[in-house]
């Protein structure tokens, strides 16, 4: 402030309001949020054309489901595309980072078969797949490795799971336990209670012939003892 209001140096090429400012006004505020909120009004009002570039504003980045496509995938953007009942895509965010929304993305479909290849599919059976179809981490509709139904079925899952933040996920593997611990308690109930009475059976059986035997053992030194003598 002192070096665009105060007196000018002779010869100078730096840049003094002295001669044109009248008056400055300011405004009070709490933190440096506010700071760039009351920027963010000021620059938006006097500048509506270049505020955002006045301001460095960046989009932030969104994962988008692409849902125009024959074999829908995921991806991570900071454009926006027209938002229309013809065009379903979806976007999730905002991320603070790039690497945050595709951190994001990665982590989340490790839980579902969708595909993360970029290309447009034409399915072909003798097309080798990727690493992903080899670790069993994708339904492969790239060579028929899934029917097209299944394939929606497994997005229909993953949008669910944007949709609810994860909630869907989280219930459907609940289910999944209840119904695997049901039919396992069912199968084995009787077979573990046997292999406990078992267990326990030989435990005991175990620890009386070792009592036993220590007894035995004990009592034949004592004699061998006193057939000796001294």
């Amino acid at each position: 402030m002192q070096r665009l209001l105060g007196r000018p140096a002779e010869h100078s090429r730096r840049l003094n309001l002295r001669a044109r400012v009248r008056e400055i006004e300011f405004t009070a505020t709490g933190s440096d949020f506010e700071s760039q909120v009351v920027l963010y009004r000021l620059l938006r009002a006097n500048f509506p054309r270049t505020y955002a570039a006045r301001l460095r504003l960046r989009p932030a980045p969104l994962v988008k489901l692409h849902l125009e496509h024959e074999y829908p995938r995921a991806s991570v953007t900071t454009r926006l595309g027209r938002l229309s009942p013809q065009v379903s895509n979806l976007y999730y965010g905002p991320f603070p980072s790039r690497a945050a929304a595709e951190k994001f993305a990665s982590d989340a479909l490790d839980f579902f078969k969708m595909r993360r290849c970029v290309d447009d599919l034409h399915p072909d059976p003798a097309f080798p797949g990727c690493v992903y179809s080899e670790m069993k981490m994708c339904l492969a509709p790239c060579f028929k490795g899934c029917s097209d139904a299944d394939y929606h079925a497994e997005v229909a899952r993953v949008r669910a799971f944007f949709d609810t933040a994860g909630e869907s996920l989280a219930r459907e593997l609940g289910e999944q336990r209840e119904r695997a611990s049901a039919e396992t308690w069912k199968r084995s109930a009787r077979p573990r209670s046997m292999s406990t009475w078992v267990s326990l059976t030989f435990s005991i059986t175990l620890t009386a012939s070792r009592s036993c035997w220590s007894a035995i053992t004990t009592s034949d030194m004592s004699k061998r003892s006193r057939q000796r003598g001294p």
